[in-house]
């Protein structure tokens, strides 16, 4: 998988669940169950592609405790669909690069 292929991580914010879906653009989804280790497997991923893109991962928190119908499938990929959650989803505060902070700096 290519950090140019990563299109966002989606976390379940059930207090019950350590799931995690990575999402890809054209290719199936990968989740995961990350136990006890989810919240340093996101900053990872988080901090890679900031540091490779200079840009946010998008984080997406639903409240679902299983992720299954926010996983692209391969036969959605075929079909052009994805299971990303809506932007009203995204974790904001999940940032890492802040443009404001960008542009005071260049001004």
């Amino acid at each position: 998988m290519a950090y140019v292929n990563l299109k966002g991580l989606t976390i379940s914010l059930h207090t019950g669940s350590e799931e995690l879906v990575i999402h890809l653009d054209m290719h199936a989804d990968i989740r995961l169950a990350c136990a006890n280790s989810r919240k340093i497997v996101v900053d990872t991923i988080k901090m890679f592609y900031a540091t490779r893109t200079r840009d946010n991962l998008p984080i997406y928190g639903v409240r679902q405790q299983k992720l299954g119908i926010y996983t692209t499938q391969e036969s959605d990929v075929v079909k052009g669909i994805s299971r990303i959650p809506m932007n009203f989803a995204r974790l904001e505060e999940e940032d890492l690069v802040n443009f404001e902070n960008i542009e005071l700096r260049q001004s």
